[in-house]
């Protein structure tokens, strides 16, 4: 019989996905590390890898095709842990003009409160801070304070939805949605048009997905990347088409082992769990409010168990 306390270190596993009571396939992976135990320092940590991936984060198909790359190679025992080293097959080369764009965008947000003039900005940026100051209007003491807290939010984020203060209905409502623009969320730019919209206009968007959300595009990577590690978990069953650039996740994965099986059945429980509006998942409400912002329904994702063992390969 299961107690709470373990109970409670389960869920931990599967924080990443919302998980507040423990399914019937978090179960039956729990029982597989059982197995596996003790677990060296390397695996241990993987499998925390795995429990800190986010969809939603700008890195995620990146850091997606990582994890695979490192559990196909556990079995070296090569420390792999790192999950912004490099892929010897993938090279990120956005990430400088992203972070440009994101400071460029803050110094606008400044700049705005600061009252400057956009012709005090370098050629390069003012396109961006003219676009942030015709969202924004004309300040205003509440205006002021929005971008404030904004500004606050944006990098790391804030424990507290709100700042300290009695609001309007309608104006914490749009402190919330302020909250929700971070900019590590794959959305972010896409959020943030929206909520200079939110604060320029004084009204609360209708439909405001939140950071913790997904586009199609990335709703592609993930789905095909479940789908083909599914293939891999189970090399003999009939698999659901997948599309020609995951089809080398097998090849990557490489030989089937007990600890492969574990580690790969955990990530693909983990993307699954991000994708689906399951029952005890805090983040169903999320989910779904994603796909009716997107137009879609959830794509029924086939089950994880019953694994073929390893014999059966």
């Amino acid at each position: 019989m299961t107690t709470s306390a373990e109970e409670e270190e389960g869920t931990n596993k599967w924080e990443n996905i919302g998980a507040t009571t423990l399914d019937e396939e978090m179960t039956i992976l729990g029982e597989m590390e059982a197995k596996l135990s003790p677990l060296s320092p390397n695996i241990s940590d993987i499998r925390t890898l795995i429990s800190k991936w986010h969809l939603c984060h700008f890195k995620s198909p990146r850091r997606l095709a990582r994890l695979i790359y490192i559990i196909g190679a556990v079995d070296i025992e090569a420390d792999l842990t790192d999950l912004e080293q490099e892929l010897p097959f993938a090279e990120d080369t956005n990430l400088p003009q992203r972070a440009q764009l994101i400071g460029d965008q803050i110094a606008a947000l400044k700049g705005w409160l600061d009252n400057r003039n956009l012709f005090h900005y370098m050629p390069e940026v003012r396109p961006v801070a003219q676009e942030v100051y015709r969202k924004l209007g004309k300040r205003s003491p509440l205006k002021d304070a929005q971008v404030e807290w904004l500004l606050t939010v944006l990098p790391w984020g804030a424990e507290e939805k709100l700042p300290p203060g009695d609001f309007t209905p309608e104006t914490r409502k749009i402190f919330e949605q302020i909250s929700e623009t971070l900019a590590c969320a794959y959305s972010y730019f896409q959020l943030l048009a929206l909520v200079l919209d939110v604060i320029g206009r004084g009204i609360a968007a209708e439909n405001f997905a939140s950071c913790a959300t997904f586009d199609e595009e990335l709703l592609y990577i993930a789905q095909n990347y479940y789908l083909a590690l599914w293939s891999w978990l189970h090399p003999h069953a009939k698999a659901e088409p997948v599309a020609e650039e995951f089809l080398s996740t097998g090849e990557i994965l490489g030989e089937r082992s007990e600890t492969k099986l574990w580690l790969t059945a955990s990530l693909a429980k983990t993307i699954w769990g991000q994708l689906t509006p399951f029952e005890g998942g805090a983040d169903a409400v999320v989910i779904e409010r994603t796909y009716n912002f997107l137009g879609v329904s959830p794509q029924k994702l086939p089950p994880l168990f019953p694994l073929e063992t390893i014999h059966e390969n």
